[in-house]
């Protein structure tokens, strides 16, 4: 079971954009069409993505609770640092893959370090006696080649991991990927882009994992499904809220 890193940081804040106009001359003639002008619309922000997902889009069996925590690049890098260590995580190469649905990699170094970053909110079992958890993070990245280029380095890690383990302290193995793959993902909204992560496990009471990543502008939205044989939710729930933050993302403006 994995949980969300913890918030060390707030989001930036926005910057408000004016423009002046010079009134035309009243001598000459102004053939400019007569009525409001709608904006143009800038990138997307972390803020305009935050409100994604709602309860509505889990199934009647799961809880929903929003998102508070706001954290960092940098303070989500160093969170799952942390987890992969503390839980014994094997071999080294594989570390970014349990780190990626946090939206952080090793490539976040020197001005990546300060990207905003949010859990958008989180799906649990209303059956307490049951697991399954939906989990759906964002980051704001510098400009849309960086955002669209973390894709890239997610599949680059997947492809170089062989398999990974998570160890116990007194040895035992209590998670282990013995096949994964990223696929791209078609028939996404226009301006979306988006990969597929999914793992295969041997012996652990997780069943399915995936995630999925999608991207337009400089924003990352992950969309983390774990669900295990005790789960009501089933993985036609995650991939519809999967989709339903696909469609939303290509229809948000700033």
């Amino acid at each position: 079971m994995r949980l969300a890193p913890a918030a060390s940081a707030g989001l930036l804040l926005a910057l408000v954009l004016s423009a002046c106009v010079a009134s035309p001359d009243p001598a000459e003639p102004d053939d400019a069409p007569v009525g409001p002008v709608a904006p143009v619309a800038g990138p997307l922000t972390l803020a305009a993505v935050t409100a994604i997902v709602s309860d509505a889009d889990g199934p009647a069996t799961s809880s929903f609770s929003p998102g508070d925590s706001l954290s960092t690049s940098g303070a989500d890098l160093e969170s799952e640092q942390n987890y992969w260590v503390s839980v014994g995580g094997r071999p080294a190469q594989c570390a970014g893959v349990v780190s990626s649905p946090y939206l952080v990699s090793a490539a976040d170094t020197g001005e990546r370090l300060d990207d905003p970053s949010a859990l958008i909110g989180t799906f649990t079992e209303i059956d307490e006696d049951r697991f399954g958890l939906v989990q759906v993070y964002a980051r704001e990245f510098d400009d849309t080649a960086t955002a669209a280029g973390f894709l890239s380095e997610v599949t680059a890690v997947v492809d170089a991991c062989p398999g990974y383990e998570l160890v116990d302290p007194d040895g035992v193995v209590i998670w282990k990927a013995v096949a994964l793959s990223a696929t791209p993902m078609t028939g996404l909204p226009d301006g979306v882009t988006g990969i597929e992560y999914v793992e295969t496990l041997q012996d652990s009471a997780s069943q399915t994992v995936t995630t999925t990543f999608l991207q337009r502008d400089g924003v990352v939205v992950s969309v983390y499904g774990e669900l295990t044989a005790s789960s009501s939710m089933t993985q036609a729930d995650v991939d519809a809220i999967s989709a339903d933050v696909a469609e939303r993302l290509g229809q948000l403006r700033s």
